[in-house]
């Protein structure tokens, strides 16, 4: 049921604009717009979960049990479906060392030496890789 609810709210969404009624067109645009951005929050905080988790070679599963959570719980952090708190993100920084500086703000300058190599190669790869493909257009 709850698939539909994106399906129906943009198809009423159309209906209105199509219709002319500009005042509710608007307002329907503007709850739709605070609701996508709702939903992107944690993006970034999710990115550099994945990133670093990556980094380290961890599933899922592992990472969660590190932070002491469940893998559900630790899914819907990486998924942006919720923000880490504080308390779980510090338990990072106590294993790991990765600061909330970098969690939170993405500040590499605060992470340990050879994660925060790993993370430069990897960034330097994703660009290697963008500019291949641009290249080969």
């Amino acid at each position: 049921m709850q698939l539909l609810y994106p399906y129906a709210f943009s198809t009423i969404i159309l209906y209105l604009m199509s219709n002319g009624n500009s005042l509710f067109s608007k307002i329907i645009l503007y709850l739709s717009i605070t609701y996508m951005e709702k939903n992107k929050r944690y993006a970034d905080i999710s990115d550099r979960l994945r990133l670093i988790r990556k980094i380290l070679d961890k599933t899922q599963p592992e990472f969660g049990k590190d932070m002491g959570i469940s893998k559900q719980t630790y899914a819907h952090y990486e998924s942006g479906g919720t923000c880490i708190p504080p308390v779980r993100a510090r338990r990072l920084l106590e294993i790991y060392g990765i600061s909330l500086d970098f969690i939170y703000a993405g500040r590499i300058d605060t992470l340990p030496h050879k994660i925060a190599r790993a993370l430069s190669l990897k960034s330097d790869d994703n660009t290697n890789n963008t500019s291949n493909v641009k290249g080969e257009a």
